[in-house]
């Protein structure tokens, strides 16, 4: 795993991810074709990384090394759901030699508009050929799951170490736990 974010090195501050601060292109171009590689670049460095990426062809340069770009990207519900679609279709648009993950994210509300599902607007209609997957995440109305993450989060766990992790609560580690809470996988 690495992490390419100037300013926030949020994965890399995750210890048991393992995760290297790095120059990307280059270390990306040099794993073995079969390797998987995930990148997070933080909101401050996705559009100069964005740009660098569709400017300088990388998805062609590294599919002649073997490798695949697959990029995910989130929509969430609430007050930015019309942004975070309108910001994955432009990403979609942009990037002509890869495969797209959607994650419908609704945390903050519900993932429609105007009384039409994510699969309903004209907006996905337009890029829904593009997309290989759509990740739905459950909508938790358990109140206590949100201060669960908040707390797994803060102490830069991930859900296997906090589930794990004698000092949280026994209810707080049944929460976090995935079983029974798994997304629905819509496979394009």
């Amino acid at each position: 795993m690495f992490d390419a974010d100037p300013v926030n090195s949020t994965l890399a501050s995750f210890p048991a991810l393992q995760t290297t601060k790095l120059e990307l292109i280059e270390h990306i171009a040099g794993q073995p074709a079969d390797a998987h590689v995930i990148v997070d670049t933080g909101s401050s460095a996705f559009v100069p990384l964005l740009h660098y990426v569709v400017s300088n062809e990388v998805p062609a340069v590294l599919s002649q090394g073997g490798h695949e770009l697959v990029v995910h990207t989130v929509v969430t519900g609430g007050q930015a759901l019309l942004d975070t679609l309108h910001g994955a279709a432009q990403l979609i648009k942009q990037l002509d030699n890869a495969r797209f993950v959607v994650w419908l994210n609704p945390f903050w509300g519900p993932i429609a508009d105007d009384g039409k599902t994510f699969e309903q607007m004209r907006i996905y209609q337009d890029i829904k050929k593009r997309i290989e997957t759509v990740v739905n995440l459950p909508a938790f109305s358990d109140e206590l799951f949100p201060q669960d993450i908040a707390s797994m989060l803060k102490s830069r766990l991930t859900f296997k170490d906090a589930i794990e992790a004698p000092a949280l609560s026994l209810m707080s580690r049944h929460r976090l736990n995935p079983e029974g809470k798994v997304a629905i996988l819509i496979n394009r």
